[in-house]
């Protein structure tokens, strides 16, 4: 009696299980599409806290021109006199350095790039292609238009005719 055609069914059998079992394994190993999702939603409440703290400090130096009812926050300030370069430091002590972002200031109807992580680099002007996940953090800011015209602004010709003072900062944020 030939039993070669019982084995190749039993090999058959044995490799069809392996690979199976292959397969369960890989995708036990593999993580869950919730990591992303979660990594997501905590940069964004980082990023929402640390807009949320710069806008909660002082200004340390205004300008010679401030008078009274100048704003006192230091997000307002680094806006209104264009310090690209105090808010990415004051943001690198905040966010991990891991991370990297676009910041924008939009009043609904215009959004503006303002700077990246890069600001006070040649590059600082270059919108960064964010990497999936990205997440965008909010803080909702009051300017008076006074202000702007006394700076020079870079705000100024982007909202040029903007008659509110209600702008939006987005921090656009993603891992790298």
């Amino acid at each position: 009696m030939d039993n070669t055609g019982q084995m190749m069914v039993l090999e058959t059998i044995f490799f069809a299980s392996t690979v199976i079992l292959a397969i369960v394994f890989l995708y036990q190993l593999a993580p869950p599409s919730v990591v992303t999702e979660v990594y997501s939603t905590d940069l964004k409440a980082i990023g929402d806290d640390a807009l949320r703290n710069i806008y909660q400090d002082n200004v340390t130096n205004p300008p010679d021109y401030a008078k009274p009812g100048y704003p006192q926050s230091a997000l307002v300030h680094y806006l209104i006199e264009n310090e690209y370069g105090s808010l990415v430091s004051d943001l690198h002590n905040l966010i991990p350095s891991t991370v990297m972002y676009n910041i924008y200031v939009t009043n609904v109807s215009t959004t503006m790039f303002w700077c990246n992580s890069f600001a006070g680099s040649d590059n600082s002007t270059d919108i960064l292609q964010g990497v999936d996940p990205v997440s965008v953090a909010h803080c909702l800011i009051a300017i008076d238009p006074t202000f702007l015209e006394k700076s020079s602004s870079a705000l100024l010709e982007t909202f040029d005719g903007y008659s509110d003072c209600v702008y939006e900062v987005q921090l656009e944020m993603w891992y790298i």
